[in-house]
């Protein structure tokens, strides 16, 4: 919901806690991931797709990971 307001403080809070929720872990790092990518903040992403990527391993996600490294190394020029 605060994601989606573009309240970006308290959506970081909120998918930090889900974060920490067993059974949830690999879901909410990539909502949170995906939540960064839109805000353009490709290396604070980088870390949570990757810990998700790490509990459930997943193609497509891989193939998303990759295009994040792509944007990120592209912001940086």
């Amino acid at each position: 919901v605060y994601a989606r307001r573009g309240e970006a403080e308290k959506a970081d809070f909120v998918f930090t806690r889900a974060e920490r929720i067993r059974g949830h872990e690999a879901e909410a790092l990539v909502e949170h991931g995906r939540f960064l990518v839109r805000q353009a903040e490709y290396a604070k992403a980088i870390p949570l797709l990757e810990r998700a990527q790490n509990i459930a391993p997943n193609e497509i996600l891989n193939r998303f990971i990759d295009q994040v490294r792509a944007a990120a190394r592209a912001a940086s020029l």
